[in-house]
């Protein structure tokens, strides 16, 4: 018995340290055998050993009697266990504090040894050791370093670790810069330069024909040993990722020739928004944005400018764009529009931007005579002017090149947006779908940006007919539709148009119809064509377009927007010597003034335009509730989920070989098309759209969670038709060494008057990976529940609910509870309430109740693993007490005399 006892206790034990971890981007820590508080005094002497001798000629460095430290909890993070050790920690030394939260379990602290002595033995705390040079290299520079890859960048950062105002601070920057040089230098043959960049971080640019890899690896031996450094990662290289698509992406509905606007016939075209721009440069020379009566005034602000709010050169190099350049393309996508004397042409209509009346802040990053792009060491200081400039949008058209993960760039980007609730940045989620899923490019991979992929629309074969495309890439494109063996299908044709019979010739052209080019014009591209103007309806995700998810299960993209063969303002490349001439849009010659392009910038483009709209939608008044009249400066949250709630179903995926194939049913799609095509007229309530097609639209970004006593908010509507509800929030950013980035983890729920459980994102249990969420929901009563599972901080958040009818209820008609509890806490006001350890709002449901999307989270696998090494310890052990009974001697008797016996 007690060696089954024995036996079962090895089993308990190696269970519970089977299961303690913290898993990091470098690697899983298990910290039952990690040495953790047994060595901190040592690790502590030896890391402040290496900065005794080193000095900076910028800046006094007292953070030397700080370290960072790893603290691991006994169970995942609750609301109020980050206060908890900050007070503690700051009883000892007010500069020592908790950095951020390393999800799940988990915190990365920065402390003196005191202070970290004095939470060791807090009942929260499982374990503590300090942050190891290991933890702090991204797993791409450790191959490097192994010689098992290539680092595919010439230049790495170092992000520093610090108090806040150090990590803004330039001249901590320099000082760290200046140390770092020393001791590199100090070993003999080696030498590094660094520059300071914005936010706590510098920038080595190394030469890797001087540099041998095992000279590499000890420089970067330096950098990781020292106590100011946080993370080392590559410093990628940076890559720049229409008529019909104002129109598409307003109604849905780009049919010719009476393109249909319903937003800007709303009068919603921009008027007094300023949309932040970063780019090659722009050609202001050009008719869509062009101001003849003002001359563009560089590095200020301008008032009087029709598209210009400001023009500012990052470097020394002249203003302008390089022939076809990216900018001025992008930039009339977003505010192009010719003079109010031209705005007379019917033609001219065609080619204007999203918010024709809106200006751009644009920051110009290429020199046009040496159009070689070079990412800015400094984003947020882009950013930033951009919003002093008054833009409360914010458009960035490139990415990291070959980055698919929560980097540097996308960090900065979520602390920015996190410290700015009021600017909305709009990503291009990149070009790279052809290579496959997860190849959503930094910084579109931030949780708090929306990012943008491309779809298609048959309008763009029109274009490349008009623009002289080859007679034999026409047919091939026209295969590619109408080939019977992808689209005679009876499905198909209810798509074309559901209101009209099917069409059976659209269902069955073949290539052998495919015969005269004048026809096949006069067929399918003539204004009152059907098939165009139905087809054009269905939009189909680009083959370019990157897919998700990201390496920790979030969906991005988060929308789509027209991307493909985008017609657009070119760039003459000279200032000023490129006017559109009076055949503007003429067939033949509008290679003079206008061109294609294709790409996610321009889907992000659209976007930004559409925002700038959102926001005046609320900025003049046009919301209205029960009857009352609502004006405010939205939220980005606010902004990004009526934008988001707009997204409508994409039904086809284009593949390299413009193979067209149907995306996967549910919610499998989320990984292609995010939350789908934008269609703006389907979630804001327009005055000029007939009562019956109008949707309602209720929105609310006031409210907040908190880590102290608000835990759930709660709306009740009954709806007499399906609505959809969205929600989204500003989500502090994560640590750089963490694999999962969400750290305050909010969550939606529906709750219907018929027992029904809706959950966001889900066909069943919350969601712990995204800042968004969304619920489609038939007619019903229903209580709308946003919860917290996890508040570090009070967390403000932004609810867009649309539908064609709805109405406030109250909440004592939807009885009840989502799933009465899950058997736990008690029912309160349609709010679950005492949940206890483990459980979560709004129904008592686990932590981790079930992932549709996700591969099995990490805590799954470790399980798994363990549940493994928990059975063979307990074979072990049990095979071990029998052979020891086997081996032992029979039980003792005791005789007179003591005498010992076998029995």
């Amino acid at each position: 018995r007690w060696c089954l006892s024995l036996a079962m206790l090895v089993l308990l034990v190696a269970a519970a340290n089977g299961q303690r971890s913290i898993v990091l981007k470098s690697g899983r820590i298990h910290t039952a055998s990690h040495p953790g508080h047994s060595s901190l005094s040592s690790q502590w002497r030896r890391l402040h050993q290496i900065h005794s001798t080193a000095k900076s000629a910028h800046v006094e460095l007292s953070h030397t009697t700080l370290a960072p430290f790893l603290v691991e909890l006994r169970t995942p993070v609750r609301h109020d266990d980050m206060r908890t050790l900050n007070a503690w920690l700051q009883q000892v030394d007010q500069s020592s504090h908790v950095v951020n939260l390393i999800p799940d379990n988990a915190f990365l602290v920065l402390a003196t040894e005191e202070a970290i002595n004095a939470i060791k033995s807090l009942s929260i705390v499982l374990w503590v050791g300090v942050l190891e040079p290991s933890m702090k290299i991204d797993p791409s520079v450790k191959q490097f370093i192994a010689g098992e890859s290539s680092l595919g960048a010439r230049s790495l950062q170092i992000r520093l670790i610090g108090s806040p105002s150090d990590i803004q601070s330039a001249p901590f920057s320099h000082g760290v810069g200046d140390v770092l040089t020393q001791q590199v230098q100090s070993r003999e043959g080696l030498h590094a330069q660094l520059s300071v960049g914005a936010n706590g971080k510098l920038i080595w640019k190394y030469d890797a024909r001087a540099m041998t890899v095992a000279q590499v690896r000890a420089v970067l031996s330096v950098f990781s040993e020292s106590l100011f450094v946080q993370w080392i990662e590559p410093w990628h290289e940076g890559v720049f990722l229409n008529r019909a698509a104002t129109s598409l992406l307003q109604a849905g509905s780009p049919t010719s020739p009476d393109l249909l606007t319903p937003v800007w016939d709303a009068g919603l075209t921009g008027r007094g928004q300023v949309i932040g721009l970063a780019d090659t440069g722009i050609d202001y020379g050009h008719c869509l944005l062009h101001d003849v009566n003002q001359r563009v005034q560089l590095n200020r602000t301008m008032t009087y400018h029709r598209k210009l709010a400001s023009y500012r050169l990052t470097k020394d190099f002249p203003p302008g764009d390089a022939m076809l350049g990216h900018g001025t393309h992008v930039a009339a996508s977003i505010v192009g529009s010719k003079t109010d004397k031209e705005e007379d042409n019917p033609l001219v209509r065609k080619y204007k931007g999203m918010a024709p009346d809106a200006k751009l802040a644009f920051a110009q990053l290429v020199d046009p005579r040496e159009p070689t792009f070079i990412v800015p060491e400094n984003i947020t200081d882009i950013l930033e002017q951009a919003r002093v400039d008054s833009a409360r949008v914010f458009c960035q058209t490139w990415g990291n090149k070959n980055s698919y993960t929560y980097d540097a760039l996308a960090h900065d980007i979520d602390a920015y947006a996190y410290d700015h609730p009021g600017f909305l940045i709009v990503v291009a989620a990149g070009n790279d779908g052809e290579k496959g899923e997860g190849t959503v490019m930094s910084p579109a991979t931030a949780k708090n940006v929306l990012a943008v992929g491309s779809v298609e629309n048959m309008a763009s074969l029109q274009m490349q007919y008009y623009n002289g495309l080859r007679e034999t890439e026409m047919v091939d494109a026209i295969k590619d539709i109408c080939v019977p063996s992808k689209f005679n299908d009876r499905k198909f044709c209810d798509l074309l148009d559901q209101d009209a019979p099917c069409d059976a010739r659209a269902c069955t052209i073949t290539p052998r119809d495919i015969c005269n080019i004048k026809e096949l014009k006069e067929e399918l591209f003539c204004p009152s064509d059907r098939l165009l103007a139905r087809y054009a309806r269905i939009s189909v995700v680009s083959s370019f377009s990157s897919h998700g998810l990201t390496g920790d299960n979030r969906i991005k993209p988060d929308v789509l927007a027209v991307g493909d063969i985008v017609m657009s303002a070119r760039s003459g490349g000279q200032l000023g010597a490129l006017q559109c001439s009076e055949d503007f849009d003429n067939q033949y010659n509008t290679n003079r003034s206008i061109a294609g392009m294709s790409g996610t910038s321009h889907a992000a483009g659209f976007v930004a335009g559409m925002a700038a709209l959102v926001r005046q939608y609320f900025t003049e008044g046009r919301y209205y509730w029960n009857n009352t009249r609502v004006q405010f400066d939205p939220p980005a949250a606010l902004v990004k989920a009526v934008l988001v709630n707009s997204g409508q179903d994409v039904i086809y995926l284009l593949n390299s070989h413009r193979d067209t194939h149907p995306l996967p049913e549910g919610i499998e799609k989320f990984r292609f098309q995010g939350f789908g095509r934008v269609q703006l007229a389907a979630t804001l309530a327009l005055n000029n759209i007939a009562a019956d097609s109008r949707p309602m639209l209720y929105v609310d970004s006031f409210s907040y969670l908190s880590d102290a006593n608000v835990t759930a908010v709660k709306y009740c509507m009954r709806a007499y038709q399906p609505i959809k509800v969205t929600l989204v929030w500003t989500d502090p950013p994560a640590p750089l060494q963490a694999t999962t980035t969400l750290v305050n983890d909010l969550d939606l729920t529906l709750f219907s008057s018929d027992g029904q459980t809706l959950y966001g994102n889900r066909d069943h249990g919350h969601d712990d990976a995204n800042t968004v969420e969304q619920v489609s929901a038939p007619a019903g009563s229903y209580a709308i529940i946003v919860s917290a599972a996890r508040v570090l901080q009070t967390q403000k958040f932004a609810i867009v609910i649309s539908g064609k009818n709805f109405t406030e209820t109250k909440c004592e008609d939807v009885q009840g509870c989502p799933n009465n509890c899950n058997g736990m806490g008690s029912c309160v006001n349609n709010i679950c309430e005492g949940c206890g350890t483990g459980a979560r709002q709004p129904d008592c449901g686990s932590i981790d109740d079930g992932s549709a999307l996700a591969t099995p989270p990490p805590f799954m696998l470790i399980g798994a693993v363990a549940g493994g090494f928990f059975a063979i310890t307990f074979v072990v052990a049990a095979v071990a007490c029998y052979r020891y009974r086997a081996r032992r001697p029979k039980r003792l008797s005791v005789t007179s005399g003591y005498q010992l016996v076998p029995n």
